[in-house]
């Protein structure tokens, strides 16, 4: 058959044998199990639906599992997020259980921890990346070597976004510091490792100039933003250089707006915007998160600058992937999407569109009451944030001003 024709046969006949193995115990057993482990590619053929009630039928073992791991999504896809952590931490429990060596618990660790953060499960996430911390500490002390080392560097950097991701910004600020002092030397040094470890530096320095910009500290942000900038668009060109570049500029356009320059920040994230344009046409499923997070971005810069009518624009296309998103991932996207909604807000009530304003808002806050409930010390301040500007638009005090919620781009290595 011609390839396209060939994938949808696959596709639809693992479809209709994990639904007939589901109820049938002896089709699992004899058709379906045999045939994925002949070929486990299979497995993520009909996409991630189908694969998560492959893995819920009661004889998939740890050792199917293993030969599967490696056609998962090696990065954050929305189809297959949630089972891929399901995956992650079933191998997690048995690797980690016999394996007593630093530096491989290091990796599991994070490899469990950025499967956890990629499906929106943000407090086990930031669990997994303390304890990566901690074995990648004893797997420097027990055999330093440029592998023990490179993880080491990598679980702070983690640690600091999965930090921010709680909104514990000065704890993310000093993890984010640790990996930009640990790769900075490893990154001046010459031998083979040097340019991994200098790309790890270009994603640590986005990092930091995010988390400093976090705590207000926008002078040396701009200058850990463009230090990462200038290391992404060095060397040749490559697609982990096109996509750390891109959030860079995403990240540079919000510090930038801080120190006043609306017009330059615009003007930045439009071109960060047209890398991710491109990288979302080729893999939507992976890159649309940080197109609609850019997206965000363009519509606070036109808002900043008076043109209310493209940051709606701007703001609207943003809303729109972000409700695709949380139909496929409610847990992940759904503060983003709440994010997205208050700044779209604030835009219409000055176009003096208030009843959708009020709409928004009353939606944005439903989604910040929740996670408020679940994590207080976390979310509540941006709850009373949203029901303060609610009041003073209730009020009809002018100007109210609901441009408050950035969304600051991820490190894809994170």
């Amino acid at each position: 058959m011609p390839t396209a024709q060939a994938a949808r046969v696959r596709a639809g006949a693992l479809t209709v044998l994990a639904e007939v193995a589901a109820g049938w115990a002896r089709v699992a057993a004899a058709v379906l199990l045999p045939a994925l482990c002949d070929d486990p590619a299979l497995a993520t053929a009909a996409g991630g639906a189908v694969l998560a009630k492959i893995i819920d039928l009661p004889d998939v073992d740890v050792e199917l599992l293993a030969r599967i791991e490696p056609f998962l999504p090696p990065r954050r896809h929305v189809d297959f997020d949630n089972v891929a952590r399901e995956v992650a931490a079933r191998l997690a429990a048995d690797r980690l259980a016999r394996n007593p060596d630093p530096a491989e618990r290091t990796r599991l660790h994070i490899a469990y921890g950025r499967r956890l953060a990629n499906a929106g499960d943000r407090e086990a996430a930031l669990e997994q990346t303390d304890l990566a911390v901690a074995a990648g500490e004893a797997a420097v002390t027990t055999a330093a070597s440029p592998e023990s080392f490179a993880l080491l560097t990598l679980a702070p950097h983690l640690r600091a976004h999965r930090l921010a991701a709680v909104n514990r910004y000065p704890a993310a600020l000093a993890s984010a510091e640790r990996a930009v002092e640990l790769l900075t030397p490893l990154a001046q040094a010459w031998g083979d490792g040097a340019g991994s470890f200098r790309w790890a530096l270009a994603e640590a320095l986005d990092n930091l100039a995010l988390r400093l910009s976090n705590v207000g500290s926008h002078e040396k942000a701009e200058v850990a933003g463009r230090r990462a900038a200038e290391l992404f668009t060095g060397g040749s060109r490559s697609a982990r250089g096109e996509r750390g570049l891109a959030g860079a500029l995403t990240n540079l356009a919000v510090i930038e707006a801080h120190r006043g320059r609306s017009a330059e920040a615009l003007a930045t994230v439009r071109h960060a915007e047209r890398i991710w344009r491109q990288l979302s046409h080729d893999e939507p499923s992976v890159y649309r998160p940080e197109l609609a997070l850019t997206l965000n971005t363009v519509s606070l810069r036109h808002a900043e600058l008076g043109q209310l009518s493209a940051a709606v624009t701007a703001a609207e296309e943003s809303v729109g992937i972000f409700r695709n998103l949380v139909r496929a991932n409610m847990v992940a996207f759904e503060l983003d999407l709440a994010a997205v909604l208050a700044n779209l807000s604030g835009y219409l009530w000055q176009l003096d569109r208030r009843t959708e304003a009020f709409q928004y808002n009353a939606e944005a806050e439903e989604v910040f009451d929740r996670w408020g409930g679940a994590n207080p010390q976390a979310f509540s301040l941006h709850l009373r944030y949203l029901r303060e500007n609610i009041a003073a638009m209730r009020a009809k005090q002018s100007p109210v001003d609901l441009r408050r919620w950035e969304l600051g781009a991820m490190s894809f290595e994170s």
